[in-house]
């Protein structure tokens, strides 16, 4: 289960922003790619879970869904995706 926005707080979510830039770079990837990542209800740490350098981008996949709520339109990102292919 997902929710948008996540359930996190300014800082965390800060830090998972920078994290998730470093590790893009860090395996070289371009375009697009989604990482997940989970809140253990335990312990409250967050953990990384895996990189996605292939999601999807039909209309119930995750990625479309994040770009929508940051009101980046469908056009918009597949554009960029093209773009930084070339």
């Amino acid at each position: 289960m997902h929710y948008l926005p996540a359930r996190i707080s300014k800082i965390q979510y800060d830090f998972l922003l920078k994290i998730s830039k470093k590790i893009f770079r860090v395996c070289n990837c371009k375009g697009i790619a989604r990482l997940d990542f989970i809140l253990s209800n335990k312990n409250k740490k967050i953990y990384f879970l895996e990189i996605n350098t292939h999601p999807g981008l039909t209309k119930l996949s995750l990625a479309p869904e994040q770009a929508n709520y940051q009101r980046l339109s469908y056009v918009y990102i597949l554009k960029q995706i093209i773009n930084s292919s070339l």
